[in-house]
């Protein structure tokens, strides 16, 4: 037997192995936090708590680059770990973009307009909710896309601060 032949057939193996296990999960039945689906409240968050979007809009201004910078709340979603507990995901985004208009020296146009800069970095963060009392644990807060490094910065800051904040109602949006 060569070794090529020898490890397709551990691969093929492997591959049966990983099927039969799932099929044996699949047969008993999976536990609920297996199958709790994630659920999107990006909408009714921003219907019904129009400060959430105001304070990321808040921190932009504050922390984001450039004339035509933003900051938005990209999404929010839940899963249900138990009957009491939920697992929570934010994802807010900032765009630091800088436009320029075209230059012209002595009435010949030396630039052409665009962008100096546009760059979307983008902050998530992982908690966990009780329903019953509202309190919200912070368990993880991560940038992406950090051009300047200022976001990692603001986030290491945030961790060191408390973790823990309430949220009046937020039985309304947990179901």
């Amino acid at each position: 037997m060569t070794l090529e032949s020898s490890q397709e057939k551990m691969s093929v193996m492997k591959t049966v192995s990983l099927f039969t296990i799932l099929g044996v999960i699949a047969c008993l039945g999976m536990p609920e936090w297996v199958s709790s689906q994630q659920v999107d409240i990006t909408a009714l968050v921003k219907a019904r708590n129009p400060t959430f979007e105001r304070e990321v809009q808040q921190i932009c201004e504050e922390s984001c680059l450039g004339n035509e910078r933003k900051g938005w709340l990209h999404s929010v979603s839940y899963r249900k770990i138990d009957d009491r507990n939920y697992q929570v995901y934010v994802e807010t985004r900032f765009q630091n973009r800088h436009h320029m208009d075209p230059i012209y020296l002595l009435g010949t146009k030396v630039s052409e307009e665009g962008d100096l800069f546009n760059h979307t970095v983008i902050v998530k963060t992982r908690g966990r909710i009780d329903k019953q009392t509202c309190v919200a644990v912070v368990e993880d807060i991560w940038v992406e896309n950090d051009f300047r490094g200022l976001f990692e910065t603001l986030v290491e800051k945030e961790k060191r601060q408390s973790q823990t904040t309430t949220f009046k109602g937020c039985a309304e949006y947990l179901k």
